[in-house]
């Protein structure tokens, strides 16, 4: 009888993988024809943006064909020379690099993403870009600069909501309830899921929704309220199996395996084991099929051994090729030096800000102090004084043009560095002689009106002795 039954289990299992994965190729095919029936680039564009999207949502894990349409993608927005094109070209291209476990590359294709996303003021692309980034710190466990990044793109969609793609919102409140969870700030964690709750239409954004379910079975877990927890779960895992989102069913069967297991709740967390690693493997994603051999190990140990030393053996060989794919070390240095450089950078932009405003008051002063002492018709002024004060003006307004033009000189070659410093000095030396002779003139002339009004006031006062 017991044969039976794992014999029909494995059939259905069989069965259902297979009517999956011909969904799949169906709804491949069919983006595949939309493709092809494109009438100009950016038609073309968006259709190979849904293909790769729909390949990431269904099978998540690094389909090269991703990495190939992301160049496709490319060269159409470099022919329409549309830098919101291009910024979500290379977003496709760094979703496939972060699946693949190649962070650095990933990292640099968002990076230049962002820069796009600035030209362009596309705020769907750099909110994105942002949440990608913070997937990728928090995978690093450094949730401080993922909540950091993943509020940036709140910011966003605080303040332009309607250039936001609408799945935008589920994706960030999701991913934030999810950091807040990591931290233990559960409070934070539920505030952000009750607000994902509310922007998630599941008939939209299935694959969304999903994500949702799987995000509440953890926070009311967490909270304590196990029943609702075992809701959100099987509810996840269904809607999976009816939309046929692979990824998102081997996910959250992973979270729900987790809860079950602090329930000590054997059998159920090996049934559902089994169903994530019959998935995990249709999509051949390395990771949760190390995550769930890493779950069997631990459930086998508490009542067959024999079972414990095959899926541990198979999460150590997983094990190995996960390192070669996601070396953490180096992807938290990567990220550390970004974030020096990045540091840095921001530094330096400060002290050029401060040192600008130095000058520019420095200038107005000086030059201020000129036109009073000159001005003046109550103080005899020395000519020496005006000349230090003059030259003292010229050597700031030079420093002060040396501040605005940094950025272009340091990318002149010395040649022309040379050339350009003669020109200006050539302009500035004949105008500031200039002007201080002017200056002088003015000067003397006022002394000499001092000195004669002193001298009638003098007079004045003898005549009247």
């Amino acid at each position: 009888m017991s044969k039976r039954l794992i014999i029909l289990f494995l059939i259905i299992t069989v069965s259902r993988g297979l009517l999956i994965a011909q969904y799949y190729y169906d709804n491949i095919i069919d983006l595949d024809r939309h493709i092809s029936k494109a009438k100009d680039a950016k038609s073309q564009f968006y259709a190979y943006d849904a293909k790769a999207l729909n390949l990431f949502y269904h099978y998540g894990n690094a389909d090269s064909q991703v990495l190939t349409i992301g160049k496709k993608m490319l060269a159409l927005a470099e022919t329409d020379k549309n830098d919101s094109l291009k910024s979500r070209a290379y977003l496709i291209q760094a979703l496939y690099y972060s699946m693949a476990g190649n962070n650095a590359l990933a990292l640099d294709a968002l990076r230049t993403s962002i820069k796009y996303a600035e030209e362009a003021n596309y705020s769907d692309g750099l909110s994105t870009a942002y949440k990608e980034q913070a997937i990728i710190y928090r995978e690093a466990y450094l949730f401080e600069e993922s909540i950091q990044l993943l509020k940036k793109s709140e910011t966003l969609l605080t303040e332009t909501p309607d250039r936001l793609n609408y799945m935008q919102p589920n994706r960030l409140y999701y991913n934030l309830s999810d950091v807040y969870l990591k931290v233990d700030s559960t409070e934070l964690a539920k505030v952000y899921i009750i607000k994902a709750r509310q922007v998630t239409n599941k008939e939209n954004d299935p694959f969304g929704y999903i994500r949702l379910l799987d995000m509440e079975g953890q926070v009311h877990y967490k909270s304590g309220d196990k029943k609702l927890a075992e809701t959100s779960f099987q509810t996840a895992l269904d809607y999976s199996v009816e939309k046929g989102f692979a990824f998102a069913y081997v996910t959250t069967t992973i979270n729900y395996c987790n809860m079950l297991l602090k329930e000590k709740r054997n059998e159920d967390a090996e049934h559902y084991a089994l169903l994530g690693m019959e998935k995990a493997k249709l999509i051949n994603n390395n990771l949760r099929i190390f995550k769930i051999a890493q779950l069997l190990k631990e459930i086998y140990s508490r009542f067959d051994k024999q079972k414990m030393f095959y899926f541990m053996s198979i999460s150590d060989s997983i094990s190995n090729i996960i390192q070669k794919e996601r070396p953490m070390v180096q992807m938290v240095n990567s990220i550390r030096h970004d974030q020096e450089k990045a540091r840095q950078e921001e530094e330096l932009k400060h002290e050029k800000h401060l040192r600008l405003n130095f000058s520019i008051l420095s200038i107005g002063v000086v030059l201020f102090l000129i036109a009073f002492l000159t001005l003046t018709r109550t103080i005899i002024v020395n000519r020496k004084i005006i000349l230090f004060l003059g030259n003292l003006a010229f050597l700031l307004v030079f420093e002060l043009i040396s501040l605005l033009l940094h950025e272009y000189l340091s990318q002149m070659s010395l040649f022309y560095m040379f050339a350009l410093l003669i020109i200006a000095s050539s302009v500035l030396f004949p105008l500031h002689h200039h002007l201080q002779e002017i200056t002088t003139r003015k000067l003397i002339r006022n002394n000499e009106i001092i000195r004669v009004n002193i001298a009638r006031r003098i007079l004045e006062e003898l005549k009247e002795k």
